[in-house]
């Protein structure tokens, strides 16, 4: 006996129906499953107290990074011959929000800040820090060396100027090509690390040497600790901050 056309529809229809309902139910769970990954993923990336968590080991590392400053800094050695070494530091303050866009941290509290004009292809020769401070580089570029206290004709230098506080008389040095190997290198480039903590004011150790290769003028902010304090921070390495 045939089956009538529209018996043979309506039953094909009940078959799909059920097939099509799940295949519905599965999209939109899967749909509501990406939206909720995403929500989770911008959470994780958001604001700078976030955990971090869904983040991969380096980008958790440079979002951690991201929550505080660091910055070289120029410093005497503590034992004896207390010679300048340079180190990058963590600054203990944490970014916040600011309340326009971006965000800001406290530097602490500072002392009248000096604005430094100096000469292209210029150089200080030997010299400490008048106090404890921040370098802010707003134009130019400054290179900063340090050298072993082994450095011929270094010895005698520091024993004929054994309490000077400014640049050792002689040294001869204002010329960034020298064919003494320094111990550390530090290049301030503005726009890029412009700013450098020094406190390297040890009166036993002859400081550091200062070019500025640049050809035009050089121009700085010497931004004194208020009472000689340094910032709480973390020693991360020694040498120069690479990142």
């Amino acid at each position: 006996m045939a089956i009538p056309r529209t018996v043979s529809l309506i039953s094909l229809i009940s078959l799909l129906v059920p097939v099509l309902a799940t295949a519905v139910n599965a999209a939109a769970s899967n749909g509501d499953g990406s939206r909720v990954a995403e929500h989770q993923r911008a959470l994780d990336y958001s604001g700078h107290g976030g955990n971090g968590h869904g983040l991969g080991e380096d980008e958790r590392e440079e979002h951690e990074r991201e929550k505080k400053l660091r910055l070289s800094a120029v410093l005497n050695e503590p034992d004896p011959p207390y010679h300048a070494i340079v180190q990058c530091w963590e600054l203990s303050p944490w970014f916040v929000s600011y309340p326009t866009t971006g965000r800001a941290l406290s530097l602490g509290d500072t002392a009248n800040a000096t604005y430094v004009v100096l000469p292209p292809r210029g150089g200080e020769g030997w010299h400490r820090p008048p106090s404890p401070m921040f370098f802010v580089l707003l134009s130019g570029l400054a290179h900063v060396k340090t050298y072993p206290p082994a450095l011929p004709g270094l010895a005698a230098e520091r024993d004929q100027h054994p309490s000077q506080n400014q640049d050792v008389e002689g040294g001869g040095h204002d010329d960034d090509d020298d064919d003494d190997e320094p111990t550390e290198s530090l290049f301030v480039v503005s726009g890029v690390n412009p700013l450098i903590i020094a406190v390297d004011t040890d009166l036993r150790s002859p400081g550091h040497l200062t070019f500025y290769p640049s050809e035009v003028e050089t121009v700085a902010l010497q931004v004194p600790f208020k009472d000689g304090r340094i910032p709480e921070h973390d020693v991360l390495y020694d040498g120069p901050c690479r990142r």
